[in-house]
């Protein structure tokens, strides 16, 4: 704890993970009511400058339901997983695509059997999508913490059309691109051989994402 008092307990840090999607804070009646009710006690008890960290699946769901906890957060400093302060521009009305991170596992890694058995995940599962949250409560980023700079891959190569050699007789190529988000708070689409392979959730330097 931070510090304590007879009237309540306050805290460096808290984290929830895997805990959003059982809220359900994306009621039907899409009402942000649930995310109020979850926020603000929660953020009431962490000390200035403290942090507030989630983890959700990498799914649509669990990205919709990072927005709402972050809209309700406001003024709190950004330190994940935007190199910027401005609204996430991947968040649109139909969502069709969503910000989160491909994590590899070890090899050593598995999975408890019954889970296997009752959770449908693939045996042979090698990596993991996460989508994360991290804010501290502050006005700007202070120490230990502070903003990130560069920009951040926020998807897989995407596949394009196939376009014509330069010249009669040469093959067709087919191209790709990728999702960067930058530190103006925009989407950029550059070439998937432009930012090399990289997975999705990198970081990549403040000099390649002027490209």
């Amino acid at each position: 704890p931070a510090s304590r008092s007879r009237s309540n307990v306050s805290y460096h840090m808290a984290v929830t993970g895997l805990l959003l999607n059982e809220l359900k804070l994306l009621a039907a009646q899409r009402t942000e009511k649930r995310a109020v009710r979850f926020v603000e006690p929660l953020r009431r008890r962490v000390a200035s400058g403290g942090l507030m960290l989630f983890a959700e699946p990498g799914t649509r769901k669990g990205y919709m339901n990072l927005m709402m906890v972050r809209q309700q957060l406001g003024q709190a400093a950004m330190l994940y997983p935007c190199p910027h302060t401005n609204d996430c521009p991947m968040w649109t009305a139909k969502v069709g695509r969503w910000c989160h991170a491909t994590v590899s596992l070890p090899r050593s890694f598995c999975f408890d059997d019954e889970l296997k058995r009752h959770g449908g995940v693939a045996f042979a599962m090698q990596e993991l999508n996460l989508a994360g949250l991290a804010m501290q409560n502050a006005s700007r980023p202070q120490a230990p913490f502070r903003a990130r700079r560069g920009a951040r891959v926020v998807s897989a190569p995407i596949p394009q059309k196939v376009r014509q050699g330069h010249s009669p007789g040469m093959p067709k190529a087919r191209i790709a691109k990728v999702l960067v988000c930058q530190a103006d708070g925009r989407l950029r689409e550059p070439p998937a051989e432009e930012v090399g392979q990289v997975p999705r959730g990198a970081w990549l330097s403040a000099g390649r994402s002027r490209k």
